[in-house]
Order: structure tokens, then C-alpha cells, then sequence
């Protein structure tokens, strides 16, 4: 923005102030003296991280949105065979609860990526193919697991502290140190406390090394839930004894 001055002193109390269609004041100033000066205004420059230590620094940001990531940074990393772009296809990133916390697409080149500042959990990444699905690669960075395809494509990956397992505690297989459950648990029926689908000695001992405790919630022998192992679980066991699951 270039001003001037007539006798180059300055605007005397002249100003000028630029806004947005929103009415928003995106700069303000004055010519201060000289028969010239100038301003630069950012207008049409996207804002975003400007620090250069961030892993999501971008250097052509105008100003600073407090978005600067500097840890559990996740690269969606996109290739097109014929380095036009994903023709229609995109990335869809949403968390364990459902939410989509991130979306994007290849416009163009041979490679783009996208880095992306996630919160410790789990998440799912589907790929749609777009018109030409053959042409479409990705792979993610930064995550705790390997994950690539191409497209159509889903996956699940986990970031920070998060770790899959099975998270249903009344499996066999429960993994109290899994905060995202990955489908693993083994399916079990009344009495099957070692998970081999089969009610025999083994699930006896297995019972009789709680009986009488207050395991709280979530225990594979309190079968009555009420928060003892006693008679009445020790019935239901009987009853169901020297069969196998399902049944």
C-alpha cells in the first residue's frame, strides 16, 4: 500500500483502514512524512502456524491462529499416479466418539501432505476413490502404527498414549492398558473364564480362587453382578458346567 504526500510531511491526521465484507478492521495507518511511504497488507493470505520449531509450520501464513503443533503431529502423506489429483476422491479422519476432526484431498502434483495436530485417542481414516480410485496412495506418519492403502480404504490408527486391545473386561483377553478397543476380544459365555469355550475344571479353579471376594464391577466370576462371588454365582457356574459356548 504506497501513500504520498504533497509537501511530504505527513497525512496531518489522515488515515486509512482496510476491512473485510464482514466489516472486520483487517489493517489501519497513516504517512507519517517523506514524500513516500508504503505498507504491507496481508489480504487473501490464509493465517496458520508461523513458528518455524512447529511441526505444522507454514511458512506462507500471514499471521499466526494459534495452531502450532508440537507434539502428536500426524502426517497424512497423498501420491497420485498421474500427479494430476484424487479426481473427487478424499480423506476422512474421525476419532473414537464419531467426530471428524479432519478432511482433505490431493489437488495436484506427484505428493502433498497435510500435517495434522491430533489429541491422544484413536481414530479411523477412510479414503474415497474419487473417478480414478487406481491412481490414489497415502500413508500416515507420526501415528504409533503403520498405516497405508490406497482407495476405497479404511483404517484405524492411535496416537499419543493410546494403545488398542480389548478393552471389555470381562474377556479373557481384557488389556487394562488399552484405551481403544480393537475388536480382539475373544467371545465367551457364562462360566468360560479362560475363554476356550469350554465349562470345565480349568474355569472351576479359575472361580474358586475368587470365592467369597468383593471383585466391584466388571469381574468375569461375579456372574449375578452383585458385587460378591458367592452362592448364587456358584450356582449358575454349576448349571451351565461341562457344556461348551455358545449355547
Amino acid at each position: 500500500f504506497n501513500m504520498t504526500d504533497l509537501f511530504s510531511d505527513s497525512w496531518n491526521g489522515g488515515t486509512y483502514t482496510f476491512t473485510d465484507q464482514f466489516g472486520n478492521v483487517l489493517a489501519t495507518g497513516t504517512h507519517t512524512g517523506g514524500s513516500s511511504s508504503s505498507a504491507n497488507i496481508g489480504i487473501g493470505v490464509p493465517n496458520g502456524c508461523t513458528d518455524p520449531s512447529a511441526c505444522n509450520y507454514n511458512p506462507a501464513a500471514c499471521g499466526d491462529d494459534g495452531s502450532c503443533c508440537y507434539q502428536n503431529c500426524v502426517t497424512v502423506n497423498m501420491t497420485d499416479l498421474f500427479s494430476d489429483s484424487w479426481n473427487g476422491g478424499a480423506y476422512t479422519i474421525t476419532d473414537s466418539q464419531g467426530n471428524v476432526v479432519a478432511t482433505g484431498t490431493h489437488e495436484g502434483g506427484s505428493s502433498s501432505a497435510d500435517v495434522l495436530c491430533l489429541a491422544d485417542g484413536c481414530y479411523t481414516i477412510d479414503v474415497t476413490g474419487g473417478t480414478f480410485p487406481s491412481e490414489i496412495g497415502w500413508s500416515l506418519s507420526g501415528a504409533n502404527e503403520v498405516v497405508s492403502g490406497g482407495a476405497p480404504a479404511t483404517a484405524s490408527f492411535s496416537v499419543g498414549a493410546a494403545q488398542y486391545g480389548c478393552t471389555n473386561c470381562e474377556a479373557p483377553n481384557y488389556n487394562p492398558a488399552a484405551t481403544c478397543d480393537d475388536g480382539s476380544c475373544l467371545i465367551t459365555c457364562t462360566g468360560d473364564f479362560n475363554g476356550d469355550n469350554i465349562i470345565g475344571t480349568s474355569d472351576l479353579l479359575l472361580f474358586l480362587g475368587t470365592f467369597g471376594s468383593t471383585p466391584g464391577p466388571c469381574s468375569q466370576t461375579d456372574l449375578t453382578d452383585d458385587g460378591i462371588v458367592g452362592l448364587a454365582d456358584l450356582l449358575l457356574f454349576l448349571g451351565v458346567f461341562g457344556t461348551t459356548c455358545p449355547f
